[in-house]
């Protein structure tokens, strides 16, 4: 029975294998798929002329003369359409075949680097600006104004709104290609270049154009059921030269760069510009793309890998940590209590010294006001989920003096015996970084010599710490 039980458990075993190899494999099969949104108005457009494309956008081309016919291998777009269709990408403008724009290099260089297909949703009008009511403008706008948005409809639908024909325009892509889309989809980007249209409302701008980003962001949020409230936005300022410049414009563009951390400026003030003093020319045009894709490829997965690297646990945009000192008696009974009822999770850096002589007289510690935690409350701070961390066995001042820094007392010897022993004591319940062993000094071999120790984790077993802890707290000279 015992063989029979063996061979079943080897069969099972080799089924488990292939079946997650299989899975495996149609994981790697079946990667979510890039998306980009483009909008804007004529420099998205496209107003450089095909025979001005780079050589090697060119070589894509089927009609060698005006090369305005071709394809690219990777890049499938929906340009301009309601039917949430996508067709192979070449550059053209939204009426003429036979213009390109910055994005036409971007795609090139994205197609280039990921080797497998991409998407594009790309809505853009010459001649549009988001400030409703504009009378220069074409009488289609891009304002995210909710009142108005409530009483207009999409210019397909016999409406004003450029930003409601956008919007569909990326929902009819959702619900009739990228949802049925074997391994999903994700959206990487929001590219625009736009402004000019807005010269006489440049006191807006500002309001104007943050308003539309929060608005596609929202948007794709409530949309997909993903949160794209941080999807990037990348964007290019308006050359100096352009005759539709404006001060009050760029400083828009340019705050809106520095509040919102996910928000790319390319700065463009020396772009170069056709003889209309408008567009870009090729110069111009190829300059934005690369400079897009530059920042493209540092926000997504273009190297293939699946995954990205989040700065802070859950993609948060930031982190704080609250750190407290030297295993005060408060921070069990005051300090946790507090930040587990906000929830929140502190760093608690003990002496080890301390915390023993706390244990062995705490009536005249308490008397001398200094009360500590002992060893059964940092315990249980640890399995609340707080971090708890060595900050020495004990430490000494140091001062600096003449520019020099040296140490004016020394421990006359770091016990390794009880320092193992904190470490006995916290990292069976949580993982401890020790944090101030460097600053427990020996004794150097004269002041130009200092102890340079590294910072250890406590990952391994409290020997091994100690193991690595003697052969790298080794006296060096400052710098080495």
């Amino acid at each position: 029975m015992e063989v029979r039980y063996f061979i079943k458990m080897k069969h099972r075993v080799l089924i488990l294998l292939i079946f997650l190899i299989g899975n495996c494999q149609l994981g790697i099969l079946h990667a979510q798929s890039h998306v980009l949104i483009t909008a804007g108005q004529s420099n998205t457009d496209g107003r450089v002329n095909n025979r001005l494309l780079p050589g090697y956008m060119k070589a894509l081309a089927t009609d060698t003369v005006g090369f305005t016919t071709g394809a690219y291998r990777f890049c499938k777009i929906s340009q301009n359409r309601g039917d949430g269709q996508f067709i192979p990408y070449f550059p053209k403008g939204r009426l003429t075949d036979g213009l390109w724009a910055y994005d036409a290099v971007t795609y090139y260089l994205l197609e280039e680097a990921l080797q497998e297909e991409f998407y594009v949703v790309k809505y853009a009008v010459g001649g549009t600006s988001i400030q409703y009511p504009n009378d220069s403008a074409k009488g289609r706008y891009w304002s995210a104004n909710a009142d108005w948005l409530a009483r207009t409809a999409s210019y397909e639908k016999g409406g004003r709104s450029l930003l409601l024909s956008f919007t569909d325009a990326i929902d009819e892509a959702i619900d009739r290609t990228l949802s049925k889309l074997e391994g999903g989809y994700t959206i990487d980007a929001f590219l625009w270049h736009q402004g000019e249209s807005d010269d006489r409302y440049e006191k807006k701008y500002y309001e104007n154009l943050k308003a539309v980003v929060a608005y596609v962001r929202r948007h794709l949020t409530e949309k997909t059921g993903k949160d794209y409230m941080r999807l990037p936005f990348i964007f290019g300022s308006i050359p100096h030269a352009n005759r539709h410049y404006k001060p009050l414009v760029d400083a828009a563009m340019r705050r809106i760069a520095e509040e919102d951390p996910n928000a790319y400026l390319i700065d463009m003030s020396e772009g170069e510009l056709q003889g209309d003093r408008t567009h870009f020319n090729e110069k111009g045009a190829e300059y934005l793309g690369r400079e897009m894709y530059k920042v493209l490829s540092k926000i997504q997965n273009s190297d293939k890998s699946g995954f990205r690297v989040a700065k802070y646990r859950g993609d948060k945009a930031a982190a704080i940590s609250y750190t407290f000192d030297d295993g005060l008696e408060e921070h069990a009974t005051l300090v946790a209590p507090m930040f587990e009822k906000l929830g929140f999770k502190g760093t608690f850096w003990i002496n080890g010294n301390t915390i023993r002589q706390w244990e062995t007289n705490p009536e005249a510690m308490r008397e001398a006001g200094k009360p500590r935690m002992d060893w059964a409350q940092l315990q249980q701070l640890a399995t609340a989920g707080h971090e708890v961390s060595n900050h020495g066995w004990a430490i000494k001042a140091c001062r600096v003096c003449m520019g020099k820094l040296y140490a004016t007392r020394f421990n006359t010897m770091i016990r390794l015996s009880s320092v193992e022993q904190v470490f006995s004591r916290v990292h069976s319940v949580i993982r401890a970084m020790p944090r101030a062993i460097h600053r427990s000094w020996l004794p150097p071999k004269d002041v130009s010599q200092l102890v340079s120790c590294s910072f250890l984790s406590a990952e391994s077993p409290p020997t091994q710490i100690l193991k690595n802890v003697s052969t790298t707290c080794l006296p060096r000279k400052i710098g080495e």
